[in-house]
């Protein structure tokens, strides 16, 4: 049990980590949200789910006891944990992450070359959208 919410809340905190990452950049990018309407079948689709759900998961073997007990103490909020985690990460960690990222953006890109300019204005503004809605909650566990 307690390893089945471990590991729960470590995915959690990777897909909310990934997610802020992207966020955060300056120039607009097409979201996840975006990568549905972009692809032609549901195959394409599910190999890109599986190519992901491996990476997060080799990043996750990775993690060390230390970086466990940081995304397990529910005293931090949110913000805390991705601050206190990217500190402890290593060079190895960090190039993982990176890699990863590269490889999503890049699928991103071959998938939706044929996206309309209203796709990529309504994938803009949802985007907009969940960023103002996590503002507006306070981003996080509730602290």
């Amino acid at each position: 049990m307690k390893n089945a919410v471990r590991n729960l809340v470590m995915v959690a905190f990777l897909v909310v980590f990934t997610f802020g990452i992207t966020m955060a950049q300056d120039e607009p990018v097409a979201t996840d949200l975006a990568t549905d309407e972009c692809l032609n079948t549901k195959d394409e689709r599910a190999a890109m789910r599986e190519q992901r759900r491996e990476q997060r998961e080799a990043f996750r073997a990775t993690l060390t006891e230390e970086q466990l007990a940081i995304l397990e103490n529910t005293e931090l909020t949110r913000d805390e944990k991705r601050a206190a985690l990217e500190a402890t990460l290593t060079d190895a960690q960090k190039a993982m992450f990176e890699n990863a990222n590269m490889m999503r953006k890049e699928q991103n890109k071959e998938m939706c070359g044929s996206v309309t300019g209203e796709q990529l204005q309504k994938n803009r503004e949802n985007a907009r959208q969940n960023k103002q809605n996590r503002k507006g909650n306070g981003g996080g566990n509730g602290k």
